[in-house]
């Protein structure tokens, strides 16, 4: 355990930014697909309404022989969302129209038909509107890079497990192919030395200019990383010449806060020599007002930042913001690096780049360590 260091003072005020985000034109009213199959063919029909059409009229489905229990053999729905551009909704509309005559197309002289043939084309439309419903209310950086965002920079995503309103994020789509979520940004921008030094509801909420210095918020973090779909973790580290270093794990998973967003990680997949997050597995998030790491005291407390502390660290990326070489003992933004010629624990990073993105990425292995602090 590091010894203890002074007491902190009381963090400053935070800035506004005036970045905007971007947004796209879009249309708040849904649409229903139904595909019908009749017992007698194997082309499925296709009917599409506005949610509001079917609401105001009042309709049901089986009394109004949309869906004839009688004719019908079976049936899908498909509900498409509304905040949706023209163009997507054109683009469904095609999608639909053309699964649905390759299904009658094996219907056709010659050809066997197939009722599983026929709803194995329908799933395949599933699966369109599946990536056309991420592109509409997507959940992180990739699926804006796979509906044709490629600029890096503010975008609302819709996590799961999260409120409808979305949550502002910083998408990177430039580094390695893009598709990276921010999650935490530390940086020369204004802010005092003790703007991270804060509570667990700010931590667990979030903080700050998410295209500045800022904190994602564990909330958000947990709805991030509890999707099936595993997310990759880079930790982009920069000295004060400018030289970077992308430390990588295979996977990350921060539980809710009822287990105290405890931290699960994947392997380390390199560089070598630079891990200083995995003795942080299987720990709580611990901040200076409640104390979750496996210390007598409070590593929060002792090392003046908010972070999945065992007994204590050997990475504090939360600490405070130095700028380069300081006098305390391992308070600043540290990571530290086996054999390393120089003490880390005297050296706060000026940058830092906490990101995520689905595990199935191409991950870059060919950033070099640092050359020089």
């Amino acid at each position: 355990m590091f010894p203890k260091t002074r007491d902190a003072k009381n963090k400053a005020n935070e800035g506004n930014s005036g970045i905007g985000r971007k947004t796209v034109g879009e249309s708040n009213e849904s649409h229903w697909v139904i595909f019908l199959f009749d017992t007698n063919s194997q082309c499925p029909t296709i009917k599409w309404f506005q949610e509001t059409f079917i609401n105001m009229q009042g309709i049901n489905l089986r009394s109004s022989y949309i869906i004839s229990e009688g004719s019908i053999q079976r049936c899908f729905f498909f509900v498409i969302p509304g905040k949706m551009t023209a163009s997507v909704l054109a683009g469904v509309f095609l999608a639909a129209y053309v699964l649905s005559h390759a299904a009658c197309a094996m219907a056709a002289p010659g050809v066997q038909p197939s009722i599983a043939q026929a709803e194995e084309r329908v799933m395949e439309l599933a699966k369109i509107l599946s990536d056309i419903k991420n592109s509409i209310r997507p959940r992180h950086c990739e699926d804006l890079l796979h509906a044709g965002q490629t600029l890096s920079g503010l975008y609302t995503v819709f996590p799961r497990a999260t409120d409808l309103t979305g949550k502002i994020v910083y998408c990177d789509m430039d580094t390695d192919g893009g598709g990276w979520t921010v999650i935490q940004r530390r940086g020369q921008y204004g802010n005092d030395v003790y703007y991270f030094y804060r509570n667990w509801t700010e931590y667990a909420m979030g903080f700050g200019d998410p295209a500045k210095e800022h904190w994602i918020g564990n909330n958000v973090l947990h709805a991030l990383t509890s999707d099936p779909e595993e997310m990759a973790l880079r930790i982009v580290l920069t000295n004060h010449t400018g030289d970077t270093v992308s430390v990588d794990y295979e996977r990350i998973q921060v539980a809710s806060e009822e287990e105290f967003f405890k931290l699960k990680l994947g392997k380390h997949l390199g560089p070598p020599g630079w891990d200083s997050l995995s003795n942080g597995n299987d720990c709580g998030f611990t901040t200076y007002d409640q104390d979750h790491d496996k210390d007598a005291g409070n590593c929060a407390v002792t090392f003046r930042g908010a972070w999945w502390y065992e007994a204590c660290h050997r990475s504090n990326l939360n600490g405070l913001n130095y700028n380069g070489p300081h006098k305390s003992y391992a308070d600043g933004i540290e990571w530290s690096v086996r054999d390393s010629p120089v003490d880390l624990q005297h050296y706060s990073y000026p940058k830092v780049q906490m990101m995520i993105r689905p595990a199935g990425s191409q991950i870059d292995r060919r950033s070099n360590a640092l050359s020089s602090l």
